[in-house]
């Protein structure tokens, strides 16, 4: 005995659009729609903190908390590296959470 066939519940007007195969076009190989990694404000956001950390972040600028002094007992160059990471996981927190408005 053969197992029943299965289709889908489908109304009497209704049109199911076809799956796109690999050959498909997509947007970005449809000619004049050019589509960027870059396009929208949230995009630029997000680039312009991975540079602020990357420079906050790297060995010149990092230099200038390396002294000997301590707030509240810890020293200036573990805080400082603690509070600008925090910094900036909040900023892109705030970015991300915000959308393109």
């Amino acid at each position: 005995m053969a197992p029943p066939s299965r289709q889908p519940a489908v109304s009497a007007g209704a049109t199911i659009a076809p799956r796109p195969g690999p050959g498909a076009p997509t947007a970005a190989s449809v000619p004049g729609k050019e589509t960027s990694v870059f396009e929208g404000l949230q995009a630029q956001r997000l680039v312009a903190a991975f540079l602020a950390g990357w420079l906050l972040l790297n060995l010149p600028l990092l230099a200038l908390w390396d002294h000997d002094i301590t707030l509240g007992g810890l020293p200036l160059l573990p805080l400082m590296l603690f509070v600008l990471w925090a910094a900036l996981i909040a900023t892109v927190a705030w970015i991300v959470e915000r959308g393109e408005g």
